[in-house]
């Protein structure tokens, strides 16, 4: 789309030194979650949230296991819905959870955040519900929801733009409302090792 930001306006200096793809890998790893409004619902405790489920199972499943993995950051990018109260009373759940606590827990604003939504002027040209055109499953033709679709956007372009992500060696992509229900391993070492650039986990169920 014309509205999305150039690799040059996201980095301009990073954009020329690498066509916008150079990346130090000072960081071994962050897993990333895109965080709106509709996950933080005010005085309910963190396992009563849908990022929260996810947030305890990571604690469960992926840090208790080796604490050695304490050294792999959470990454939350905030649609602008999300106040600063908002992210300042998950901080202090997760201050109260004995592993995540130990964890780095880092928030960005997702780019281009502005009003109410990510890309306002993506919503006034196309609409708040626009037609999303698929080839796969039915119907083909399907209104979406606009913050879903930046969310799409973000995942397969913004993502690797965004100059603070890009000092991660890998980033572990979850929705807020996924959950680990038995160990996992450590994907990042996992990766490192193969050499891999992308890998998946099969899900038991969705």
């Amino acid at each position: 789309s014309d509205f999305l930001p150039s690799p040059e306006s996201m980095d301009p200096a990073g954009y020329r030194a690498g066509m916008g793809v150079d990346r130090d890998f000072s960081l071994p790893g962050g897993i990333t979650l895109l965080v709106s409004a509709k996950f933080l619902v005010k005085k309910k405790p963190l396992n009563k949230l849908w990022i929260g489920w996810c947030l305890l199972s990571l604690s469960k499943q992926f840090y208790a296991k080796d604490p050695q993995r304490l050294k792999y950051d959470i990454v939350l990018i905030y649609y602008p819905d999300v106040t600063q109260d908002a992210r300042a009373e998950l901080n202090a759940t997760i201050r109260d959870d004995p592993m995540l606590s130990k964890v780095t827990v880092r928030w960005i604003p997702f780019p281009g955040a502005s009003d109410h939504l990510p890309y306002p002027e993506l919503e006034k040209h196309y609409g708040r519900k626009p037609v999303y055109y698929t080839t796969c499953g039915a119907p083909k033709h399907t209104h979406w929801e606009h913050d879903y679709l930046m969310m799409t956007v973000f995942r397969v372009y913004l993502m690797f733009l965004t100059p603070p992500l890009r000092a991660y060696k890998y980033l572990w992509i979850f929705d807020a409302d996924s959950i680990i229900e038995s160990p996992a391993c450590d994907v990042f070492e996992t990766m490192s090792k193969g050499q891999f650039v992308h890998g998946y986990y099969m899900q038991r169920l969705d």
